[in-house]
């Protein structure tokens, strides 16, 4: 009678603890860290450099994407963007001073995203710089990534400036420019609710 009694109560228990317990998809937004580097060549034969390009970030909010299974893109933000100087065959002691700048729409409309001054090639050669970004360059670069505002995720992207002392007889190195974004995502999953 005991062992009876005993086997209900647990029957009784395990069914109270199924029947008050499913599983419901809810939406989580997960942020992921991004990047993509562009290359820009500077050769000039004399002391000022302008290079101007555009830099698609499409593949790489594709491959976020596909990596993390998201459902759908809520958001992406600028996160930073850092500069780094390779390849410099320019001559010994050559300074920069100069600004990089940014466009959502064109090369005709540009906003300064970070300044370049007073960088040392010799001593910088190969040293990933992070700059202080200014406002008016990282809204415009959201604006040209935001799947809200139907950015196209090109952004148009400009380095110049500046070089002392005046080489004789190029100017010649590489910024190597690297964006990084963060993109919110949305992932559906089962979670279990009583």
């Amino acid at each position: 009678m005991k062992r009876i009694l005993l086997y209900a109560i647990i029957m009784a228990f395990l069914w109270f603890m199924t029947i008050g317990m499913s599983c419901q998809e809810r939406e989580i937004e997960v942020p992921v860290l991004g990047s993509t580097t562009h290359p820009f060549e500077i050769h000039s034969s004399n002391n000022t450099y302008n290079e101007q390009d555009v830099i698609d970030l499409s593949d790489a909010i594709d491959d976020i994407r596909q990596d993390n299974d998201f459902d759908r893109i809520v958001a992406i933000l600028l996160q930073s963007v850092t500069f780094t100087v390779t390849n410099n065959q320019s001559q010994a002691g050559t300074v920069i001073n100069g600004e990089a700048k940014v466009s959502s729409t064109s090369f005709a409309d540009m906003k300064k995203i970070a300044d370049l001054s007073s960088l040392a090639l010799d001593t910088i050669e190969n040293v990933e710089q992070t700059p202080p970004l200014l406002p008016e360059g990282v809204m415009e670069v959201n604006k040209a990534i935001s799947p809200i505002l139907g950015g196209t995720n090109l952004i148009y992207f400009s380095v110049g400036g500046t070089a002392s002392p005046s080489p004789p007889p190029d100017l010649r190195f590489d910024i190597v420019v690297k964006v990084y974004i963060n993109v919110i995502g949305i992932v559906k999953t089962e979670v279990p609710v009583i």
